[in-house]
């Protein structure tokens, strides 16, 4: 009879543990990117001035941005060289560099859930879900004299 009831309970088992896994990954990515770039600056010259006398008859001064201006006076050559007062562009290249990093993150979770599975029933089970009410009433029919002994023994 204990055989029979430890069948029929362990049939109707419809449940099982399903093990969902856990991962967690970081991932960082990182980039550099150099972007040059051409501008002009102004630069002003100090003011700059020269002179020289001789006895010759020529002369000559230069400098790169100056003005020069030659006369001869009483036999005497005088020079003068002055540089003009003005900026001079000037082109400079810049660097510039953009530094960036992307992190991701992946998270997998893993838990123990209780799912329900639904499968087909033996042809033993369905008899036995059929036959299991008509032979518990005859059970108690036939028995009733000792389940009323052992009723009383309790009560």
């Amino acid at each position: 009879m204990s055989l029979f009831i430890a069948i029929a309970l362990y049939s109707c088992k419809a449940k099982q543990n399903v093990i969902l896994e856990t991962r967690d990954s970081i991932r960082i990515e990182y980039r550099e990117k150099i972007v040059k770039d051409t501008d002009s600056v102004l630069v002003y010259l100090p003011s700059e001035e020269k002179a020289i006398s001789t006895y010759d008859s020529t002369s000559y001064l230069k400098t790169k941005y100056a003005e020069s201006t030659a006369s001869i006076s009483s036999g005497i050559l005088t020079h003068t060289l002055k540089t003009i007062d003005k900026p001079i562009p000037v082109q400079v290249v810049k660097e510039t560099v953009y530094k960036d990093s992307i992190s991701y993150k992946d998270r997998v979770v893993e838990k123990e859930v209780i799912v329900e599975v639904e499968k087909k029933l033996s042809w033993l089970q369905k008899t036995m879900m059929w036959l299991w009410v008509p032979i518990s009433i005859l059970l108690c029919i036939a028995w009733r004299k000792h389940i009323i002994k052992l009723v009383k023994l309790f009560i």
